[in-house]
């Protein structure tokens, strides 16, 4: 099967979420990856508005404008809904107080056996092994507090991007206020610097879309060895 084959079986596997258990560490690769191109894009599309501004405000009016756009975002994070949010992290809270013992047990154990390689300690094989035991015990318990975490991130994701959006505005006016009178040949620099960084940055654009494709792939691959249709 060719590579543009396998890809839309990926695709097709993944959208239908079929198959979880046997293609899960591939369906949590593709979700970081699409988390990623997501917050690409949202960094691209900030560059972009603020090349705008740049090429189309004088700096008085823009700090105005930021301040306008600052009330209204802040509005927003104030009267945001986090009811989900305290919910999941209750529910992750909860997950880890009662297995706190257990992850704390692989995380000293973790830490002797780091310490016994620095000594070359002759317990070395015997410690090894028992690393193997407490890390194969706690790999559910891991993969279930991936997703606990995945799902305060899910819950969290639009009260970020206002923060992330607040912190921007704030970066911004600050710059501006710095700059107000500054001559045209440094806006001109500093548009030029924004324009090499939002060409960088649609540059990353494009490898995130390609990973993505790379990975639909190996979901694809991974299937066909398997026999799943």
């Amino acid at each position: 099967m060719d590579a543009k084959k396998l890809y839309k079986l990926g695709k097709k596997l993944y959208d239908n979420d079929k198959y979880e258990n046997i293609l899960e560490e591939l369906y949590i690769e593709i979700d970081d990856l699409l988390d990623a191109l997501d917050d690409k894009r949202m960094e691209i599309k900030l560059l972009i508005e603020e090349k705008e501004e740049k090429e189309n405000e004088d700096p008085e009016t823009k700090i105005k404008k930021l301040y306008q756009e600052l009330s209204e975002v802040a509005t927003q994070i104030e009267s945001f809904d986090k009811t989900e949010i305290e919910k999941k992290e209750k529910e992750m809270e909860i997950f880890k107080a009662k297995n706190k013992y257990k992850f704390m047990q692989l995380e000293e154990a973790e830490k002797k056996y780091a310490e016994a390689v620095k000594k070359k300690s002759p317990n070395i094989d015997i410690m090894l092994e028992n690393l193997k035991k407490l890390r194969l015990n706690t790999l559910s318990l891991q993969k279930k507090l991936d997703r606990y975490q995945e799902a305060v991130k899910e819950a969290k994701k639009d009260l970020v991007k206002l923060e992330a959006r607040r912190e921007l505005i704030l970066k911004q006016i600050s710059e501006a206020q710095k700059k107000v009178h500054k001559k045209n040949t440094g806006q001109n620099e500093e548009l030029e610097k924004i324009k090499s960084i939002l060409a960088q940055k649609k540059v990353e654009l494009d490898n995130i879309k390609t990973a993505i494709k790379k990975t639909f792939v190996k979901i694809g691959l991974k299937a066909q060895k398997e026999g799943l249709k």
